[in-house]
């Protein structure tokens, strides 16, 4: 059976050694995050009408993560950041709560490994305007 596009993208990372970052929606979540050893974090937010609740993954970029080999799933770390969003191992992530007040603001943080759901959390609010 042929690999979707999706599929594709995150292997040839993989191969390249370097961490998979994708903000495209993908089967039941928002955004993703696959580390070297296969660790993913995945990102959600049941989106209702008039908000926008996300973690903008784009912060990452040139901050060194995608190729930060000492994050794996022994040493990851995720933590809530107040007024900004979390923070992975130290590199911030911007989150965003655009709505007016009246929706839930919580990000829903799944980290899998290998397959096997291994924690489901949710990582504070993200209540940066």
């Amino acid at each position: 059976m042929a690999k979707d596009y999706y599929t594709q993208k995150k292997e040839k990372a993989l191969r390249e050694k370097k961490v998979f970052i994708d903000s495209t929606p993908y089967k039941n979540y928002d955004s993703i995050i696959v580390l070297m050893d296969g660790t993913e974090i995945r990102f959600n937010h049941n989106q209702d009408c008039y908000e926008q609740v996300f973690a903008d993954l784009s912060s990452l970029e040139g901050t060194g993560f995608s190729t930060d080999k000492s994050i794996d799933r022994n040493t990851l770390k995720i933590e809530y950041v107040e007024g900004y969003g979390i923070r992975i191992n130290g590199y911030g992530i911007a989150c965003y709560n655009i709505q007016n007040g009246y929706y839930d603001s919580c990000i829903d943080i799944l980290v899998v490994l290998y397959e096997k759901q291994f924690d489901t959390s949710v990582y504070g609010k993200c209540d940066q305007d």
